[in-house]
């Protein structure tokens, strides 16, 4: 097969993913169809395709932004998957990225092999399922145009492309497509071969299944888990403030929000909102409230007042107060103690 540009495309799935594909593909001037399925609980005269152009909307909206330009999503026609794939026969490249569910992938290939047209190539991005499962019983001439093609999210931004040739597909097909991800799509291109998980989610899980078994054999909780291993994951009470505070550096916040220690002879801070700010000696949780803005803090026996933006003092008798950047950069306020000795 003499390789050739890509003049149309379908992606089949239109969430966070199929959504991110179909924005790259669409950056590079390859006009693209997103289908996806028909709701579920569609008033009489409803929108057909509204699953598709709500996933649409949504990735407009995003950030960091799938779309190179908004302008590109001028060249994506939405559609559904039950009156929509006869479209396929237009397309020249189809990408599966629906539910990771091996019986619901092969009855929709089931019915993409009976309406693309004979030189479309069709790709599977599954992070892990196997390739030649997915097509078994179909076609030969279809399965040799078959293969994976797994994009990392956001697939804008992430480098890596897995390319997972099946049993049956063509080298020539295989060789085709990595040159439209290396020279099209601006991706470095890994084979892959047909395993549990290919290589990229083939180590990640190997990862983290070690780091739970190493957090099991050390007698760890999740929190202090997860401080060993990374940054801080899951609810608030989970995290817990208290459990973050050996880090000795910074302490968390409700919202993921990070403070800069306070001086050790103060008492105890709190924001606006109530959620305390720890302390290296204080022990106490958070409260669960949200904060519903900018932060200032307030020392529980002195009231605050806020600087100009462009003024930086320094607290007495302490290093200069510093806002982390979950406090929006709020590098002009600080606590206004009029009072620097007897507290503790």
């Amino acid at each position: 097969m003499s390789v050739q540009k890509v003049e149309t495309a379908a992606v089949l799935g239109s969430g966070v993913m199929g959504s991110g594909i179909a924005a790259l593909l669409a950056g590079a001037g390859v006009r693209t169809y997103l289908l996806d399925i028909v709701p579920e609980k569609l008033a009489p005269g409803g929108d057909r395709n509204a699953v598709a152009n709500g996933n649409l909307k949504a990735a407009l909206k995003a950030r960091p932004a799938p779309f190179y330009s908004a302008d590109d999503a001028k060249l994506i026609r939405t559609g559904n998957l039950e009156d929509d794939l006869d479209k396929l026969a237009e397309c020249d490249w189809v990408i599966e990225v629906i539910v990771e569910n091996l019986k619901v992938k092969q009855g929709l290939m089931a019915e993409v092999s009976r309406r693309v047209n004979d030189t479309a190539i069709v790709s599977t991005n599954t992070s892990g399922i196997d390739v030649d499962a997915i097509v078994e019983g179909l076609p030969d001439g279809f399965r040799s145009r078959w293969l994976g093609t797994h994009f990392f999210n956001p697939a804008r931004y992430m480098k890596l492309l897995e390319i997972i040739p099946g049993k049956d597909t063509d080298p020539a097909v295989t060789q085709r497509v990595a040159e439209l991800g290396r020279n099209v799509l601006g991706k470095g291109i890994v084979f892959a071969k047909n395993t549990p998980n290919f290589i990229g989610n083939r180590i990640g899980a190997y990862g983290m299944m070690y780091s739970v078994n190493c957090m099991l054999e050390d007698g760890l909780t999740i929190a202090p888990g997860g401080r060993h291993s990374g940054q801080a994951d899951g609810p608030p009470e989970d995290r817990g403030i208290q459990d973050r505070r050996s880090r000795g550096h910074r302490h968390a916040c409700p919202r993921g929000q990070e403070h800069s220690p306070r001086d050790s002879r103060r008492p105890p801070a709190r924001c606006l909102s109530g959620a305390r700010v720890h302390r290296e000696d204080d022990r106490s949780r958070p409260t669960r409230k949200q904060d519903p803005g900018r932060l200032l803090y307030q020392e529980e026996r002195r009231p605050i007042r806020s600087q100009p933006h462009h003024r930086r003092v320094r607290a007495p008798g302490s290093t200069e107060l510093r806002f982390g950047r979950g406090c929006q950069e709020h590098r002009g306020y600080r606590a206004a103690h009029q009072e620097d000795s007897g507290r503790g």
